[in-house]
């Protein structure tokens, strides 16, 4: 136990809790937190995109579903942090990504950046962060009850 200069003691600092350990070379601890910043990359550019989206996409329709789908990023990206936390706290025990799982992750974030936000590209968009949300929560073994989808309007 760790003591501060009153020689009180001061609780140690909770642990990530991992039930599994990788094999590929990476600590489970790595390749966690490499998904976690992969997903929040993936939320916030697809934030920022369908922001772009929400002012100009040709109907007001089109508009709408881009500003709903904005704020599913702003709540997913605050899901992500909420379940990152309660595994870091040590408060969630978790079977860490494998190294696959975690470069699939990071290639959904890169494509995503290759995105410019028009049209065309508003069905893309949503696919990769909606798999991206998905595939984070499967590590904390709750899959999300939806699936890839879009409206095209």
């Amino acid at each position: 136990m760790v003591t501060d200069n009153k020689n009180s003691p001061i609780p140690a600092a909770p642990e990530p809790v991992f039930l599994a350990f990788s094999t590929d070379g990476a600590s489970p601890e790595e390749l966690y937190f490499r998904a976690f910043l992969a997903t929040v990359k993936i939320c916030s550019r697809a934030k920022a995109k369908f922001n772009v989206l929400a002012v100009d996409r040709l109907t007001s329709a089109g508009r709408a579903d881009a500003r709903a789908r904005s704020m599913q990023a702003v709540q997913e990206l605050h899901l992500v942090e909420e379940l990152s936390g309660a595994v870091t706290d040590g408060k969630m025990a978790i079977n860490p990504p494998s190294a696959i799982q975690v470069a699939n992750t990071e290639s959904l974030a890169d494509d995503l950046a290759k995105l410019s936000a028009q049209e065309a590209n508003f069905n893309a968009i949503v696919n990769i962060f909606v798999e991206a949300g998905t595939a984070f929560n499967v590590i904390h073994g709750k899959p999300l009850p939806r699936k890839p989808t879009s409206i095209t309007v």
